[in-house]
């Protein structure tokens, strides 16, 4: 893994978790890179690591070091995920986007034809717009600044819409890519209860705290609510697969992920 910070992820537990479920003999190791993504990449060549995570702030600066970029990490213009192929050489994709598309359609079934409203236009919601669109959705980007909204629209095929508009669109699906509610500003919300569609899907991309302030109020309103680890998990469980060939023990992952998030947001309550 590489990124800047990564002391807060629950990656390295998340990925070593299945390693030692499978008794597999690797090691999943976080890299703290402050600058230069490429250089770090040449300097640990000679380790020959398998395959790397990529987070903030890499994910755009690493497609040069890609022999091969996937449709959807070309799409999307960001790779969060690097596997190295027989060759040696790197392939580059982004799961982020097929989580969540996958954690939806887990909760709610097919998005062919449904309205999914994406709250954000950033790098999250790029990855979410792609991953839904793939899948048949059509796509709707609600942003606070109207021009990156459209500009994101435009590049995925969607529709920017307004706050105003909401209430007046038959909405089925509402993602959140914001960090509205994210620990410590807990309190926070993207959306109030009035302005959330009754009885629409409400998956917030936010999974710390797990119980978002937005998922509390869609129970409100009625509506099915898919909490973020959902998504971290999926893209996660993905990465394992591409880097061994081995299907992943999603159980056990997930389950060590939501105990070390249940156990750090219970002694901060």
């Amino acid at each position: 893994m590489m990124g800047n910070p990564i002391g807060h992820s629950l990656s390295p537990l998340l990925h070593n978790t299945a390693f030692r479920e499978l008794k597999m003999n690797s090691v999943y190791v976080p890299f703290k890179v402050e600058s230069d993504a490429v250089e770090f990449l040449d300097d640990f060549e000679p380790l020959k690591i398998k395959g790397l995570s990529v987070t903030i702030p890499h994910k755009e600066a690493v497609e040069v070091y890609c022999s091969e970029l996937d449709d959807l990490g070309r799409s999307i213009g960001a790779v969060n995920t690097l596997v190295r192929r027989a060759d040696g050489k790197w392939r580059g994709t982004n799961t982020d986007a097929m989580a969540a598309a996958d954690s939806l359609e887990e909760a709610g079934g097919s998005l062919r034809g449904r309205n999914v409203v994406i709250l954000g236009a950033g790098g999250a919601a790029k990855a979410v717009a792609f991953g839904v669109k793939a899948r048949g959705a059509e796509v709707l980007l609600l942003n606070r600044t109207r021009q990156r909204a459209e500009d994101l629209a435009a590049a995925v095929g969607g529709k920017a819409i307004s706050f105003d508009e909401l209430p007046r669109l038959k909405v089925d699906v509402i993602v959140n890519t914001t960090p509205l509610g994210m620990y410590p500003k807990t309190d926070e919300t993207p959306l109030e209860k009035e302005q959330i569609p009754a009885g629409c899907v409400v998956f917030d991309t936010v999974y710390n705290p797990l119980q978002t302030k937005l998922l509390k109020l869609a129970q409100e309103r009625g509506c099915k609510t898919i909490q973020g680890v959902s998504m971290f998990i999926g893209q996660g469980a993905r990465q394992f697969e591409l880097w061994t060939g081995v299907k992943p023990p999603r159980e056990a992952m997930g389950r060590a992920v939501l105990e070390a998030l249940q156990k750090v947001q219970g002694l901060r309550s």
